[in-house]
């Protein structure tokens, strides 16, 4: 979920791939990144969002990257989409390296963000459903 009045991090609870996965493509990616992009050209390309939580655990959303003419979506029928927010647009790296690809799905570009609990003191209602749900 993210904060309705600011751009927080969904918060989701933690299941993991393989940490010898993820700990291979941490440093293969590390050299990966984008200083600018045009995203509109993102449009129709496969594209994973990996999350990863505090326990250093992930899980990847696969989908289609879908430009509307003013927001970047990730379409994930029959799945909910979901938003990919301006302010992430920098974070957004191309998928060069073929067994990288695999671990992400076949996704030629991916966003990777970091997510929590929820602050205590603070409600559910204070965040905005993203449609995304951490694999049990």
């Amino acid at each position: 979920m993210a904060r309705k009045d600011t751009a927080e991090k969904p918060q989701l609870r933690p299941r993991a791939k393989s940490m010898s996965e993820i700990a291979i493509l941490r440093q293969r990616l590390r050299t990966h990144t984008i200083a600018w992009m045009n995203v509109a050209e993102l449009d129709g390309k496969p594209f994973t969002l990996w999350l990863t939580d505090t326990h250093d655990e992930s899980v990847v959303f696969f989908g289609i990257a879908r430009w509307d003419g003013s927001r970047l979506l990730l379409e994930r029928q029959p799945k909910p989409s979901f938003e990919i927010r301006p302010e992430w647009y920098e974070r957004i790296q191309p998928m060069n390296d073929e067994q990288s690809r695999k671990i992400l799905l076949g996704a030629n570009y991916f966003l990777r963000l970091y997510v929590g609990d929820l602050p205590e003191g603070t409600s559910v209602g204070e965040f905005e459903q993203t449609g995304l749900k951490w694999p049990k």
